[in-house]
């Protein structure tokens, strides 16, 4: 009978750490995403990273994992919309800014949530402006890797959000040579181990751009772009266009030096044509190898405990059945 019962206790102490190891021992699947809906935020977690909408507006921030208290948070926060003027398709100064333009984090957000078994997106939309046009930021994150159209690139499951930037039924003022969204990409935590550089082209490839962030020289996030975006009229896909890059670095530059922790930068898309429909494919995201450790030392103490609780139950349930052969019968000697 007290066999028995230490028996009993002792598969249900292997099951309870099988189930905590075995996720862990299959090299940390996915265990999938949630959301949180707060009052001017909206916040979306998995093993791997959070992401939140601050203000719910186009300003994200994330960090690796599902830490409340990381040490690093990675941002990107677009500020405004505004045309361009100048030579070119090529904004060479702030003083070639112009025309029409919107501060997006001024401006209330419509937004909504969907999602179903294999993905969350959040739709941001900002619509009724006065020149008749409508932005959007789409973000989606996945339960399985998606390939970039057009790129040798995925999206990364879990680790990594997708984003389209839309801007429908844009009346281009006289002359514009195309729209700027400027944006800040700064770490928030002002941890000064942390730079910002440039992709290099091994990273990004042909088709891509991305600004890397670096912590003690390891790669630690990103925030990456396609340098291409798809123009449509309706549902009719009309034309490619170039994106580049502008920064407005000390001095006013394209490329970035890898020490600053906040940098203030222009996205631009050349004059497509009036009352089309732009879709540009960002992403932003971390990189597994900054918890693959963390993963690995959770997997080992997981097998550890296991083998010492199943060690503890075998000489336990020794020493019991040593107890019932060499005393006597008695209540005290059960489990529980």
């Amino acid at each position: 009978m007290i066999k028995h019962k230490v028996k009993k206790i002792g598969v249900a102490f292997i099951i309870l750490f099988l189930i905590h190891s075995f996720p862990l021992l299959l090299d940390a699947q996915p265990e999938g995403i949630t959301f949180q809906e707060g009052f001017d935020n909206i916040t979306i977690i998995t093993n791997f990273m959070t992401l939140k909408i601050n203000s719910l507006s186009p300003y994200f921030t994330w960090w690796n994992s599902n830490s409340s208290s990381p040490s690093e948070k990675f941002n990107i926060k677009f500020i405004s919309i505004k045309e361009f003027f100048g030579d070119d398709e090529i904004l060479d100064s702030p003083a070639e800014l112009g025309g029409i333009s919107y501060d997006l984090a001024a401006n209330d957000w419509d937004y909504r949530i969907t999602y179903d078994d294999n993905s969350v997106t959040v739709e941001l939309q900002l619509s009724g402006l006065a020149n008749g046009a409508e932005i959007l930021f789409v973000l989606t994150i996945y339960n399985e890797n998606k390939a970039i159209t057009g790129t040798d690139h995925f999206v990364d499951a879990l680790s990594e959000i997708k984003f389209d930037i839309i801007v429908n039924n844009w009346p281009f003022s006289i002359n514009a040579r195309g729209l700027a969204l400027f944006t800040y990409v700064f770490e928030s935590l002002e941890n000064s181990a942390v730079k910002i550089r440039d992709g290099t082209l091994k990273e990004d490839g042909n088709a891509t751009q991305s600004l890397q962030f670096e912590c003690s020289e390891d790669k630690t996030a990103f925030f990456e772009w396609t340098t291409f975006a798809n123009v449509y009229n309706g549902a009719n896909f009309v034309k490619n266009i170039t994106v580049r890059k502008a920064s407005l670095a000390d001095p006013f530059s394209l490329s970035l030096p890898i020490s600053p922790s906040k940098i203030p930068m222009y996205l631009t898309y050349p004059n497509y044509g009036n009352s089309l429909k732009l879709v540009h494919d960002p992403s932003i995201g971390v990189y597994p190898g900054n918890y693959s450790a963390s993963v690995d030392a959770l997997s080992f103490f997981s097998i550890v405990t296991l083998l010492v609780a199943f060690v503890f139950i075998r000489k336990y349930s020794r020493i019991k059945r040593l107890q019932i052969h060499k005393g006597p019968k008695t209540e005290n000697l059960y489990l529980g």
